[in-house]
């Protein structure tokens, strides 16, 4: 696999990101200006986000819904988003064209942690979203088990 030669800076850290998912499959967002990369999932990672989704989804008030694999804009700079595990965001999400959802929108957002000793970046990520005027912000750990 050849990534192509990229020069991320502030005003073109989007399409470098981009570039990076469709070379790597790897995801991407811009957490205050860095660009952060992340390896898909492991399935316990996947399966906690599952369960915590099916728990929620028949005690939604009406007009929310959980969504996964849905970007929340920064309101701090333009290239700055985060990509969390689940986020609670109206039902009118379903029929946006934007892919990246206003952080006013945002009444949850939960991020789960695999493996908290082998983390690295991630450990800082979840105090990257609280500036982006999330209502909550909810950390789950997978342990072993």
């Amino acid at each position: 696999m050849t990534v192509p030669a990229l020069h991320p800076r502030p005003g073109n850290l989007r399409a470098v990101a981009e570039e990076i998912e469709r070379a790597t499959g790897l995801r991407a967002e811009i957490l205050r200006g860095t660009l952060v990369m992340s390896p898909p999932p492991r399935g316990k990672h996947v399966g906690t986000v599952r369960r915590l989704r099916q728990q929620l989804e028949p005690r939604m008030p009406e007009g929310l819904a959980p969504y996964e694999v849905s970007s929340i804009s920064m309101p701090d700079d333009e290239d700055d988003y985060c990509t969390p595990d689940l986020v609670v965001l109206s039902e009118s999400w379903n029929d946006d064209d934007n892919w990246l959802a206003d952080p006013a929108d945002a009444e949850l957002a939960v991020e789960v942690i695999s493996n908290p000793r082998s983390s690295g970046p991630l450990r800082h990520r979840p105090g990257h979203r609280l500036p982006a005027a999330i209502r909550r912000l909810t950390i789950g750990v997978v342990r072993r088990g």
